[in-house]
């Protein structure tokens, strides 16, 4: 049987919407930025809520102040796993 390694697709991922709640919290590895965005997908269509985590340079622009919710904010990355929570 042959070894083989499945590489990543380039999956990216773009939304656009505004901060609904942002929050500082403590995890194993200290503290992170945890970000929930509202965006609308079609015209007059439900919401959907994009919740994100970082622990680098947007903890440290929330921490000045920004990111305050009604934000307006543009997301770009690549998926690393997909939830959702009933």
């Amino acid at each position: 049987m042959a070894n083989y390694t499945n590489y990543a697709n380039f999956n990216t991922f773009t939304v656009e919407g505004r901060i609904s709640f942002s929050d500082v919290k403590t995890g194993r590895n200290g503290e992170f930025l945890s970000v929930t965005v509202i965006s609308t997908l079609v015209k007059d269509g439900a919401e959907v809520d994009v919740t994100f985590t970082d622990s680098n340079a947007l903890l440290g622009l929330f921490k000045k102040g920004y990111l305050r919710s009604g934000a307006m904010v543009t997301l770009t990355g690549r998926l690393q796993g997909v939830s959702e929570t009933y």
